[in-house]
């Protein structure tokens, strides 16, 4: 039976919905063997780069990982079969604090037409990696941001382990109808003002606003 590790990146934290997932998979899921597992630290991809040698140690076919603030609409396991090299799914990300702009989606714009596509690089909040890919011997630490010779910063840890990946003669693919659900606690008022709403419109007196605000952290 193929193996599977299921490794959650977190800094402490757990959404709801994550832990309702894990949970179903370990309820319902009888196609593969699973083994779980949690790493916890700072910064992410130092924890990425400990689940990936946990990974090498065990002997599990593929890894997903998936970051504890993130729950997949639909099961990523359904494309283990496919046997691909490197599947990424497409993840709505906040963006600073532009009210005008509060979402992107990365790799792009969710697109339920395109299916799995070929892409150059893809999130790793939710990504499934066959063992291949993480024994060959040029993908050693694969997922810390990179910089130039001058400090300045040029890629992130999903873009690294992309290109180091795609260089390594691998294949990169995203699932582009399989969006995951990204939680995230936003400032109500920039919210407010993203959906096109005004100040004034405001009817919650301050301390509710509060209240509310802390009851939707993760």
């Amino acid at each position: 039976m193929t193996k599977i590790l299921f490794a959650t990146p977190t800094r402490g934290e757990l959404r709801l919905e994550h832990a309702m997932f894990r949970e179903h998979l370990l309820a319902q899921e009888r196609r593969y063997s699973l083994q779980m597992h949690w790493a916890n630290g700072y910064p992410a991809g130092s924890v990425r780069c400990k689940i990936v040698l946990t990974f090498l140690a065990s002997d599990a076919d593929y890894l997903l990982m998936l970051d504890s603030d993130q729950a997949p609409t639909t099961n990523p396991l359904d494309y283990v079969d496919r046997d691909l090299d490197v599947l990424t799914f497409p993840s709505p990300t906040y963006r600073g604090m532009d009210a005008t702009t509060p979402i992107h989606w990365f790799p792009e714009a969710e697109d339920p037409e395109r299916g799995v596509i070929e892409v150059d690089a893809g999130t790793t909040g939710c990504i499934l990696i066959a063992r291949r890919v993480m024994a060959h011997p040029s993908m050693r630490a694969p997922f810390l941001d990179e910089f130039n010779a001058d400090g300045i910063f040029q890629y992130g840890e999903d873009q690294t382990f992309c290109r180091r990946a795609r260089a390594a003669g691998f294949h990169v693919w995203c699932a582009m109808d399989t969006p995951i659900a990204h939680f995230k606690t936003a400032e109500l008022l920039t919210l407010w003002r993203a959906y096109g709403l005004t100040e004034a419109r405001l009817s919650l007196p301050k301390a509710e606003v509060a209240d509310a605000a802390s009851a939707g952290k993760g």
